[in-house]
């Protein structure tokens, strides 16, 4: 595959008419899904040995209930199963896979008691229901499990347990579900992330709602959030509370940055005092510390993008990215949401909108809408995500499968002109091939190569080419991959 990146810029020199030119295409949509093969994906995706990469679909499918599917690195979706209702119904977390390969998940809805459950599924596509929640255990898991240190899996619910707040389990793979746990609002209430494992064996993770705020959102629940730590025992403590001024109702789960630091994100609360579907606020990134020091980074402006759902990956470059459900450009509070976004913040805090999802007239693709959840780091040092909806032509936006390429993109600089010799230069990325490519009239659009391809050595990268014989001439960079 190769990809075109152009960076705007003019540069006009005595003699020949030269200039730098360019648009930033950092979103490769994959696929998109049709209804048999998904509807509305909802899902983290994981990277498998075998190179691909799986996840679910919250609806479509042979019985319109689901499905969990794979899809390669060129963009070939396989749907592997299909939920029929009693095996569940609705999957909204990432899969997680086993010490010998097979992939476990859950199920919002669907099993014997239509409260959800959790199910064994093979590379190959064989689908087996392990356990139904039946409210008392749990009901409704969102948010995916995680692998424990003894083998057994750890996972939450927002509702279900003692006084119906949302408990933590355990699972093993012989089918006992176990609550460790039932949340009682003011140490949280509605868990829907999934936890993290840290090597001090406690496990970490957000609740929507409650903990020491006592105000009421927009739909009638208690509190703004917390975070908390839970032993694989079920010894649980709130060490931290949102307020909607640090953020609130933190939906996504949290890692652990490589500087010590668990990062995260809430979908509403931060500095905007905007109501906006409900909410207060545009919501926030965050860091804190596994004793509860909590810091915002970053409030959400719906500009520059509005509601994340999901939680932030640490990129090759130590930098979090991110994606937000709504905002963008043409974001207007409570009248167009427009469909979304991806985010860049460092553990300073300095944010950056990077890509807008949604329509693009000018070039007539649409690279997919509303990302519900977030990107995963592929071994290629790319950015892969799922998009709820878009894809495709109405009504048929089922949803897309996309690739975020988030090198930064060369800048290329006319630095001289000498002797009928031209002097370019552009930021690289070490050990990657660059073409330069001219054309000397743009309604024509017909590029020429200068030259082979360069592998680039360091992060600058420098090529010249000969204008005696041109009265103009526009230049480009190709990033060839």
């Amino acid at each position: 595959m190769r990809l075109i990146i152009m960076v705007m810029g003019l540069l006009l020199i005595c003699g020949p008419s030269l200039a730098a030119i360019g648009d930033v295409p950092i979103i490769t949509r994959l696929n998109s899904f049709h209804g048999q093969d998904g509807i509305g994906p909802e899902t983290v995706l994981v990277e498998d040995a075998d190179g691909c990469f799986y996840g679910t679909t919250s609806l479509g499918g042979l019985y319109s209930k689901g499905t969990v599917f794979r899809v390669t690195t060129n963009g070939a979706l396989t749907n592997l199963a299909s939920f029929d209702g009693t095996n569940g119904f609705l999957p909204m977390g990432a899969l997680t896979k086993d010490d010998i390969g097979n992939y476990y998940g859950v199920t919002y809805r669907g099993g014997r008691f239509d409260k959800g459950s959790i199910f064994k599924i093979t590379t190959t596509g064989v689908l087996t229901s392990m356990v139904s929640f039946d409210g008392t255990n749990g009901s409704s898991p969102y948010g995916e499990m995680i692998l424990g240190f003894d083998g057994d899996f750890y996972g939450t619910t927002p509702s279900g347990g003692v006084g119906d707040h949302g408990t933590v389990f355990r699972f093993n793979t012989n089918g006992v579900l176990t609550t460790l746990t039932s949340f009682g609002v003011t140490n949280g209430a509605s868990p829907n992330a999934p936890l993290l494992l840290l090597p001090n064996r406690l496990l970490y993770g957000t609740t929507e709602n409650g903990g020491a705020d006592n105000s009421v959102d927009g739909f009638g629940n208690a509190g703004s959030g917390t975070v908390f730590s839970v032993t694989t025992n079920g010894v649980l403590t709130m060490i931290a509370s949102f307020y909607g001024t640090n953020g609130a109702i933190p939906t996504g789960g949290l890692i652990k940055g490589t500087d010590g630091f668990l990062y995260g994100t809430t979908r509403a609360g931060g500095a905007s005092p905007d109501i906006f579907f409900g909410y207060a606020g545009y919501g926030t990134v965050f860091k804190v510390t596994e004793s509860g020091i909590l810091t915002t980074l970053a409030s959400f402006d719906g500009i520059h993008g509005a509601l994340p759902f999901s939680g932030v990956v640490q990129g090759a470059d130590g930098n979090y990215y991110g994606t937000t459900m709504h905002g963008g450009s043409r974001f207007t509070p409570n009248a167009w949401p427009a469909e979304g976004v991806i985010f860049q913040v460092t553990s300073s805090g300095t944010f950056n909108s990077l890509v807008e999802f949604g329509w693009n007239a000018g070039t007539g693709t649409d690279n997919g809408m509303n990302p519900e959840r977030g990107l995963t780091l592929g071994s290629d040092g790319k950015l892969y995500g799922t998009t709820f909806s878009g894809g495709g032509q109405a009504p048929a936006q089922y949803g897309t499968v996309f690739r975020f390429n988030f090198t930064a993109p060369p800048k290329l600089q006319i630095s001289a002109l000498t002797n009928g010799m031209v002097l370019l230069n552009w930021n690289s990325a070490v050990a990657q091939p660059y073409q330069l490519q001219f054309c000397d009239d743009l309604n024509d659009a017909i590029w020429r190569s200068v030259g082979n391809p360069i592998w680039a050595t360091n992060s600058t990268t420098t090529a010249t080419d000969g204008v005696l014989d041109s009265q103009q001439r526009f230049y480009r960079v190709v990033l060839l991959r």
